[in-house]
């Protein structure tokens, strides 16, 4: 049987697509199913396992998969994080986690913490990053509904994943201090890996850089005149440099060529018009290989 490269991703949930979205953009194209719990590419030696979050770093270790894409929350809360290696960072499921108290049980300290009961999902998380602080506190383990804690009197306060703050203030809880922020990671066991894997997750990194690179900029095209290339080069370095073409009608002016962020389109568009830019063209890049 031929090697197939496994990555475990999210079941279900707000990483599950977009984890797909991102492997479709690196190229492949998948068999998908809501009912399946393997989506194999078609196009390449690779297939998708869908597992819940807390699991995947045990298939993982297990070398049940190759590789993960997860919250580096559920790394540190469930696995040794010396025996995992990152691949790269993923531009999407970012969180904080914080600690939350109705108003009346709100500390007036940091120090007011010692002694509180906290409930969480992540117990770890909470003991370390608590201990880097000086503060204990006695933590409960909750899988679930962690705002219902302090209403129940289970708990002083939770510490928890925190988006809007909607759910927080639905439950009478106030954020008080973010403790921990999360990114999405590809990651793999950090132990030797046969020839196949290497290649197939080098391959891998690649487009998934590549696409990245591409989402994040703008190919920009504009004429200028002669007298100005210098300020405009500054202001469109480029991946390298911006590409420079005399224009055949016209001695005095040139065609520049250049790639920006797209954070700084806008701004960047304005001062070049400022510095004399002309026919000022904006398009997306497919994909980015330097």
């Amino acid at each position: 049987m031929s090697k197939r490269l496994k990555i475990a991703i999210q079941k279900s949930g707000r990483l599950t697509e977009k984890s797909i979205e991102l492997l479709s953009d690196c190229g492949f194209n998948f068999q998908l199913s809501s009912r399946k719990l393997i989506s194999p590419a078609t196009n390449e030696p690779l297939d998708l396992i869908y597992l819940r979050n807390q699991d995947i770093p045990k298939y993982i270790q297990m070398n049940k998969c190759d590789l993960g894409i997860v919250g580096r929350n559920i790394l540190d809360e469930y696995y040794e994080t010396d025996d995992i290696k990152v691949i790269t960072t993923l531009p999407y499921g970012q969180c904080r986690i914080s600690l939350a108290f109705p108003e009346n049980k709100l500390p007036k300290s940091f120090n007011d913490i010692n002694g509180k009961v906290i409930a969480t999902s992540y117990p770890r998380i909470l003991e370390r990053e608590l201990a880097q602080r000086g503060i204990e506190v006695k933590i409960i383990k909750l899988s679930g509904s962690i705002e219902v804690g302090p209403i129940l009197d289970i708990c002083d306060g939770v510490f928890d994943i925190v988006s809007s703050g909607s759910t927080l203030k639905a439950h009478g809880l106030i954020e008080y201090t973010t403790l921990y922020e999360s990114k999405v990671v590809l990651f793999q066991k950090n132990t030797p890996v046969d020839e196949f894997i290497y290649k197939s997750v080098s391959k891998l990194k690649l487009r998934i850089e590549s696409s990245l690179k591409a989402k994040n900029s703008r190919y920009l095209m504009m004429n200028a005149p002669v007298s100005k290339i210098d300020e405009i080069v500054e202001l469109v370095p480029g991946m390298e440099a911006p590409s420079i073409i005399q224009l055949s009608t016209d001695a005095t002016k040139v065609a520049i060529h250049g790639v920006i962020e797209s954070k700084n389109m806008w701004s960047t568009i304005e001062k070049l018009k400022a510095s004399g830019a002309s026919s000022i063209l904006v398009t997306p890049i497919e994909k980015v290989l330097e």
